[in-house]
């Protein structure tokens, strides 16, 4: 018996038994094959690994980026595939398996996501370290606890931008006190419509319940610079052409999510991923 081979059979009894593949000691956990002592270390050995290649210009895993993206065009693609996964689930859960909007009945998935009903995201988000990625799994993990649904963006957004009061403007659009400030934004956004466009580029779509800012070339942190208000900085830069575009929150939203297209010509976007993984 060859080396290799031994040590083979070695860790497959280790893993049998519930000890560390690399020493006598039990594991951390049923989900590792690692006692506490090499799980630390193996971690901390991936970071430095990471580290190294990060600073390299290079993938994680050691392959070259993907044009401005910090990963490879395998790890990009594993990456939407494992996330993919697990949304479609999350999703599938809390739509009853129906997996549509509970208001406007939407089923294209680039223009789902989950709603916070008692309208408490921002707060959700602070202890899940962020949207989207990082929130699917933990629910999942938590076993599914109740307080969301399923929305596509329009309505998502738009039950937010309604008095905050987590209904839709298709079922109801709550009259609130014109204030100064609510009568600047809603100045402010006419003129920013009647600058880029009172409808959304891409569907049509008219009602400024739905309607926002896109930025053309996706480059939109890079634009505001941690700023939060997009509007405002618009109006300080002059309403400069060629930067933002009027769209829906469906279509803003579902083009971050799928490389710069919008899901209504998802053809185009598989087409394009092949293209980038077997070119001609």
């Amino acid at each position: 018996m060859s080396n290799r081979e031994y040590f083979i059979n070695w860790r497959k009894k280790q893993k049998e038994a519930g000890l560390c593949k690399e020493c006598t000691d039990p594991i951390e956990a049923p989900s590792t094959t690692f006692c506490l002592k090499h799980s630390v270390m193996g971690r901390q050995k991936k970071k430095n690994l990471d580290q190294k290649r990060r600073k390299a210009g290079l993938c994680r895993c050691g392959r070259a980026r993907d044009g401005s993206n910090k990963n490879c065009r395998i790890c990009l693609d594993r990456n939407i595939r494992v996330c993919l996964s697990v949304k479609l689930e999350v999703l599938s859960h809390y739509s009853g398996g129906s997996l549509r909007c509970a208001c406007c009945g939407e089923q294209e998935l680039g223009f789902l996501t989950l709603d916070h009903i008692a309208q408490n995201g921002a707060k959700h988000r602070q202890i899940t370290g962020g949207a989207g990625g990082k929130t699917y799994p933990k629910l999942r993990a938590a076993g599914y606890p109740p307080g969301y649904r399923v929305l596509c963006w329009n309505c998502n957004a738009a039950s937010y931008i309604n008095a905050k009061s987590g209904i839709c403007p298709h079922t109801l659009l709550v009259e609130q006190e014109p204030t100064y400030a609510r009568k600047y934004r809603a100045n402010l956004k006419k003129k920013l419509f009647a600058t880029y466009g009172d409808r959304c580029y891409c569907c049509g779509e008219t009602d400024p319940s739905f309607l926002t800012m896109d930025h053309i070339n996706n480059d939109g942190s890079g634009h505001t610079k941690g700023r939060r208000n997009l509007y405002l900085l618009l109006k300080e830069e002059g309403f400069p052409p060629g930067i933002v575009k009027t769209a829906c929150f469906n279509c803003n939203c579902g083009r971050a999510a799928n490389g710069g297209i919008c899901p209504h010509v998802k053809t185009l976007a598989s087409a394009n991923v092949n293209d980038t993984i077997n070119p001609a």
